[in-house]
């Protein structure tokens, strides 16, 4: 498994139970094939520019441990998913400080 960290911003205009939805279903749908290491809610925040016509949204940043066929997965769900405005997944190389929190909760 590989190391990986997801930003995802979720319409702010939803209320609070949909945005939540919309979190647990990211985090069911790595941990169905993978490990979320950490889920950090950062709230909402205004864009530094017009997304949509819409000028804040509420973050997510996820670290999670999966297979890189998952990615694609998360991906298109993401897409599909209209609660979502964007999102951003990036494998996090082995020596970085997140990699090593990954493997600290594994050992």
């Amino acid at each position: 498994m590989r190391n990986y960290e997801a930003v995802v911003i979720v319409d702010s205009r939803l209320d609070e139970p949909a945005i939540k939805e919309a979190i647990e279903r990211v985090s069911q749908a790595i941990a169905g094939r993978g490990e979320v290491v950490k889920l950090d809610e950062w709230g909402r925040r205004r864009f530094a520019y017009e997304i949509d016509h819409m000028s804040e949204g509420f973050y997510l940043v996820a670290s999670f441990r999966a297979e890189p066929s998952l990615i694609a997965e998360l991906d298109r769900m993401m897409e599909l998913g209209e609660e979502y405005i964007r999102h951003k997944i990036v494998r996090v190389p082995e020596g970085s400080s997140e990699a090593a929190e990954g493997k600290k909760k594994e050992g």
